[in-house]
């Protein structure tokens, strides 16, 4: 049910159809939780729908909600890293967002890394 929801909204969205959208997941979330992954679209979704049901702070909300229930999603840090510099001016907020995801990125690949290299170093029976 949530993939078919995802990809539904996902189709709306590169359709451009960003209130349709951000609908879809608004009549979903009157029964249900939302996902940190399905915040981060709703963040995205509400920045750029008709300003008329819902404004950018609320955008905000949704990726720091995201944060909440995964504190290693990046998108929604660089989400908020941009929110920050290019709508409420805050360059400080900004950059303390884009290096959060920096340092979790690095973390992530710093395991594949490690992943990788045991894979390498592994014999094949």
């Amino acid at each position: 049910m949530i993939t078919d929801l995802l990809a539904q909204v996902r189709f709306l969205y590169l359709k451009r159809c960003f209130d349709d959208a951000l609908a879809v997941l608004d009549r979903f979330a009157e029964k249900n939780e939302l996902t940190s992954e399905m915040l981060v679209l709703k963040g995205r979704l509400i920045q750029l729908a008709e300003p008329d049901k819902y404004e950018l702070a609320d955008a905000k909300k949704c990726f720091l909600k995201a944060l909440e229930y995964d504190g290693d999603n990046v998108k929604a840090m660089l989400e908020l890293g941009w929110l920050a510099f290019g709508v409420f001016d805050d360059v400080v907020e900004a950059r303390d967002y884009f290096n959060r995801a920096l340092a979790t990125a690095e973390g992530f690949r710093q395991e594949a890394v490690d992943a990788l290299e045991k894979c390498e170093n592994t014999d094949l029976h």
